[in-house]
């Protein structure tokens, strides 16, 4: 005998449309994750978590796909159990009870789960997991990019125009494009040879390796590469376009005659390509160096960029710091200045860039990040809770005043001198992509 539930889920954004499902009190959590991809048409590829209590990220109550990774400083933390080991009728439920399901930890998609009623003790056999009615208008999982996104908004337009004809105006609510800073253009002009050859060449990682060292360009060339890059038709091509990788030869081969200067005009773009392109330029921005760091600053610290775009341009200078020595103190001192205005940075901004001067020890960064810390404004998920940061750093709790030091006692503070001038260790999270 086992208790059958009706849950309701649906989406924060549209709390209106919910799936309805109907499931035994034996049921795993991680079969009522798949059953609510199921009814959403989604993918079920990130990774996903419960919470009982109903709030995002109470470690307390969570009961997620696999353990948490251990944060970069400090012990892991601990969770309630695992969806694949918790049944939903071990949770406790009730008519009317709320809690959270989670999916995708990087664009944090929150539903609502409501129990609209339970039966007990069900004894028909066998009681099966199903879906009783899924969402009339399901939310996409991803959003549009380029040259699509524009054809469903012309979609859209075309379908409404028959109803907004005898209707007063409305206020155009169309997305706006991302900011590119005015960089994409509009060229009507072909391309000469040989920079129309890139137009048919297709992925770039298909190419023999000294593909681009032998193309026949020169620096000459460099402004018409340069604005292949920012060419918008390119740009908004589907990748499954052959075009659609000629930005991508593009700014290959300005890195080949390195031309930093016209690379680092690009930075701009970064948020208004996709994110194959995106993870391109930035790569090319990490091998060119010094040349890309005022932009990317200015990028950084640009509240028009998107928040991950500017934890990339934060995590592409701390990898120009890493591969170009020489850059090390000024990235140092740009970053340590763009956490002090943790409190106008988004929380992605601010981890990433604590993530890199913790790395390297920075010289008297313990006061900011208490700060930040204390204000909420950095993930301890991703960096590790306080206690950790202060073992890391080699710092002792005065209990007395409750504050943080660096104790002359430790042996660890005795090298955070010697350490805080060393490479760090290029980012491998809270970067490119803090979701996983």
């Amino acid at each position: 005998m086992t208790d059958l539930f009706k849950l309701s889920v649906a989406h924060i954004e549209d709390p209106d449309d919910p799936a309805i499902l109907e499931a035994p009190g034996d049921t795993a959590l991680e079969e009522i994750h798949n059953l609510i991809q199921h009814a959403f048409c989604w993918d079920s590829n990130h990774l996903y978590a419960f919470f009982r209590s109903g709030e995002c990220w109470d470690y307390t109550t969570e009961y997620a796909a696999r353990l948490p990774e251990p944060p970069f400083f400090g012990p892991r933390r601990p969770i309630a159990g695992l969806a694949c080991e918790t049944s939903l009728g071990s949770l406790r439920l009730a008519p009317g009870t709320r809690f959270l399901y989670l999916f995708d930890y990087g664009d944090e998609h929150c539903f609502t789960v409501e129990v609209l009623g339970m039966a007990t003790d069900v004894v028909s056999s066998p009681v099966e997991l199903h879906i009783v009615k899924v969402p009339d208008s399901p939310l996409k999982q991803y959003h549009s990019y380029g040259r699509e996104a524009e054809e469903e908004r012309e979609g859209e337009a075309e379908t409404l125009a028959p109803t907004m004809r005898d209707e007063p105006a409305v206020e155009d609510v169309t997305p706006e494009p991302a900011f590119d800073g005015g960089l994409l253009l509009d060229r009507g002009a072909p391309y000469p040879w040989p920079l129309d050859r890139l137009l048919t060449l297709g992925d770039p990682d298909e190419l023999p390796e000294d593909f681009y060292a032998t193309f026949p360009v020169t620096r000459e060339d460099a402004p018409a590469l340069a604005e292949m890059a920012r060419d918008r038709r390119l740009a908004l091509e589907p990748a499954d376009q052959v075009e659609a990788d000629a930005p991508t030869h593009a700014v290959r081969l300005l890195v080949q005659l390195e031309a930093g200067e016209a690379v680092a005009g690009l930075v701009p773009l970064l948020n208004a390509y996709d994110k194959t392109r995106e993870i391109e330029l930035s790569d090319a921005l990490e091998l060119i160096g010094a040349p890309a760091i005022p932009r990317l600053r200015d990028a950084m610290r640009d509240g028009r960029y998107s928040s991950d775009v500017r934890s990339v341009a934060a995590n592409t200078l701390a990898t120009i710091a890493v591969k170009h020595e020489e850059t090390a103190a000024t990235v140092q001192d740009i970053l340590v200045e763009t956490l002090g205005r943790y409190a106008h940075n988004p929380m992605v901004l601010n981890t990433t860039l604590a993530e890199f001067l913790l790395q390297r020890r920075t010289t008297g960064i313990l006061p900011l990040l208490r700060e930040a810390y204390a204000a909420h404004s950095v993930s301890w998920r991703e960096l590790g809770r306080w206690k950790g940061i202060l073992a890391h750093l080699g710092a002792s709790r005065d209990r007395r005043t409750n504050r943080s030091s660096l104790s002359s006692r430790s042996p660890r503070s005795s090298r955070s001198s010697d350490r805080s001038s060393r490479p760090a260790v290029p980012m491998t999270r809270a970067s490119r992509s803090i979701g996983r």
